[in-house]
């Protein structure tokens, strides 16, 4: 969080950082925490970023983002519960649709196989008369 570096900015980058392993304390199953020393960190983070300027405008726009999306979370939650509150004018087309066949027609160069087709929705069905 405080200075924005994933893990290939801490493993994969020449020179490799150095650090302990230990069990994380909040939870024994969890993954184990690398401890790392903190002048590294910040030695590696200006690497990374180039200067600390960058590095407040990258947190200033990941903290940008973060509002964004949680003001889209809330109008989609709002508008869903617009939705439920006035479902008199707002109603999900539920019914499902009944096929109106149009008269069977022998399906050609085949014996006993017929074909009839929806009016409506131009689904076709084959089938075989004994």
């Amino acid at each position: 969080q405080t200075y924005l570096l994933s893990d290939s900015d801490m493993d994969k980058r020449d020179p490799i950082l150095r650090y302990i392993s230990r069990k994380n304390p909040h939870n024994e199953r969890w993954g184990e925490m690398r401890l790392y020393l903190e002048k590294q960190v910040m030695d590696r983070a200006l690497l990374v970023w180039g200067s600390w300027d960058e590095l407040d405008d990258a947190k200033d726009k990941q903290a940008d983002n973060r509002q964004i999306l949680k003001q889209k979370k809330f109008d989609k939650k709002l508008k869903d519960l617009r939705m439920s509150v006035r479902s008199s004018l707002w109603a999900k087309d539920t019914k499902r649709h009944e096929h109106t066949f149009l008269p069977e027609v022998p399906v050609p160069e085949t014996e006993d196989v017929y074909m009839k087709t929806c009016s409506e929705c131009e689904y076709t069905v084959q089938f075989e008369k004994l």
